[in-house]
């Protein structure tokens, strides 16, 4: 309720709340990327919410990363970022590198994999209720295809835009200096297929670190990120 923003020099000041006022001070310069999520719902409708990784200080209880706006139009995001984050503005309307069609049945895979098994122990002792397990099962391989759609990477210079899927789809974008560890890894399967999962590592909030996998993606793609990653300057 009431909430507004502003800038005030190298500040974000958030406020809010109806009977509790609250105030946030942010420091540009504690930023370490800034995220756009759509939730299943908000997606459709053109809707989303941006807020920040912040190194140090503490959120509020139930929040991992302090709102710097909590209901947008798609359209007005660019224009938000750029009264007050210009450098991270045009870093979401890039085209993504994707993970190859060889890695669509992953993707698959591993969101409806525990809903198969469920399918098939039910079939055996209920049979009369498989159709619950089997419409989960339904609604999970739905759920594989859209973080398949999903998922990608884009560097432009010092700039890193990700994209992923748990449940609700998130873009990031943070910048070269502020990714702490950057790690790679394959299994069997992934290395008959050139593909490659990458993990990406910035400082959040108390200091602990925020983690971000890219899985199944090109191997080439991967290492082009990496060779991006160890070149500083």
């Amino acid at each position: 309720g009431h909430f507004t923003i502003t800038k005030h020099h190298e500040e974000l000041i958030i406020t809010r709340g109806l009977l509790e006022k609250k105030h946030i001070t942010i420091l540009l310069k504690r930023i370490q990327a800034i995220g756009i999520k759509e939730s299943i719902l908000r997606q459709p409708l053109g809707f989303a919410s941006i807020y920040a990784v912040v190194a140090g200080g503490s959120m509020d209880q139930g929040e991992d990363f302090p709102i710097l706006f909590p209901l947008i139009k798609k359209s007005e995001i660019e224009s938000f970022l750029q009264t007050f984050l210009p450098q991270y503005a045009d870093g979401f309307n890039v085209e993504l590198n994707r993970p190859p069609k060889q890695a669509f049945k992953y993707y698959l895979l591993r969101s409806s994999l525990f809903w198969l098994l469920v399918f098939c122990v039910i079939a055996f002792m209920f049979p009369q209720f498989t159709w619950i397990p089997f419409l989960l099962f339904m609604i999970s391989l739905l759920l594989g295809v859209l973080r398949y759609q999903d998922h990608g990477f884009q560097v432009e210079e010092k700039r890193l835009t990700i994209q992923y899927r748990l449940f609700s789809k998130v873009t990031m974008v943070m910048y070269h200096n502020r990714i702490q560890a950057c790690q790679t890894s394959q299994h069997k399967l992934q290395t008959l297929q050139s593909l490659s999962t990458i993990r990406l590592s910035i400082i959040g909030t108390l200091g602990h670190g925020n983690h971000y996998k890219l899985k199944d993606l090109r191997e080439c793609d991967v290492m082009e990120l990496v060779d991006w990653y160890s070149y500083r300057t």
